[in-house]
């Protein structure tokens, strides 16, 4: 993370990579280094950084799972407090000291903060997938159904881009119907498969967060790799406005309840946990 990060901070042009003088809309004003959305991408670029690091992890795992190599790494939860302050504290000195123009300490706070949550959401998805193919597949399919509503809930802004509102709300409906089928064919599919892991309400929230917040700034950055790369703004991730953000979380946290309430009502498979004897340090 911090060498992706120290990168773009450091090495990167700012223009290219931050995107300044970008029009975002058509008669917007082009994008400035500390307007309010050049200072998102500032953002952006650390939970980007932690989804290329969960995903290198991941990668690394199932090599070392199929290569049946020895030692499953070890790390308790102050192993990884000290891991993300350090990486909090460095990225915010490299935000604020590097490159031109230098971030103000109050923005590069913001950054560093990022960097740290970052990491322990990667470190998260790197525990719960633990080198195993099935797990992580799992992982994906559980997190589909709240990403959809994170990302997708956007569109009811769409009427301030000049849309139709009866155009916004079909497509808030359409992102609400997708979610829940989502997450009812996740259930389906869980009560009659077996080994399947339980439903659990936060991992399916925390894994939709991992998706939308580590996952799509990642992908997102490789679309546009290599000719004209750069780091994408929270807007794009959820919306312009904090309202927008909660609505889509409330409305996330709802779905997924009911779906996990209509998949444990009935009788289904012996199943396991992702997890459920973990091997010792």
């Amino acid at each position: 993370m911090f060498v992706l990060l120290a990168y773009w901070f450091g090495l990167a042009d700012r223009y290219s990579i931050f995107l300044y003088g970008h029009v975002d809309h058509i008669g917007d004003p082009p994008a400035q280094p500390f307007d309010a959305l050049t200072r998102t991408r500032y953002v952006m670029a650390s939970f980007a950084a932690a989804g290329f690091g969960a995903s290198a992890d991941v990668v690394r795992a199932l090599a070392s799972r199929s290569f049946a190599s020895a030692v499953r790494p070890c790390g308790g939860w102050r192993a990884y407090a000290l891991t993300a302050l350090g990486l909090s504290v460095s990225t915010t000195a490299l935000a604020h000291g590097v490159n031109a123009p230098t971030l103000p300490f109050g923005h590069a706070l913001l950054v560093g903060a990022a960097a740290g949550i970052g990491f322990g959401l990667a470190i998260w998805w790197r525990d719960t997938v633990d080198g195993g193919t099935g797990r992580l597949a799992w992982l994906v399919a559980d997190g589909a159904g709240p990403a959809i509503v994170l990302l997708g809930w956007r569109v009811v802004e769409l009427p301030e881009r000049g849309v139709a509102v009866s155009r916004a709300t079909l497509a808030a409906t359409a992102v609400v119907l997708g979610a829940a089928a989502s997450i009812h064919l996740v259930g389906y599919v869980r009560v009659h498969a077996p080994d399947a892991p339980a439903g659990s309400l936060l991992r399916t929230l925390a894994a939709g967060t991992c998706v939308a917040v580590l996952g799509f700034p990642m992908l997102h950055h490789l679309h546009t790799l290599p000719a004209y790369p750069y780091i994408t703004a929270a807007q794009n991730v959820g919306g312009y406005h904090l309202a927008t953000w909660v609505q889509a979380a409330l409305i996330a946290v709802i779905i997924t309840a009911t779906g996990n309430a209509w998949t444990n009502r009935g009788p289904r498979t012996e199943s396991r946990d992702l997890d459920p004897n973990p091997p010792p340090c």
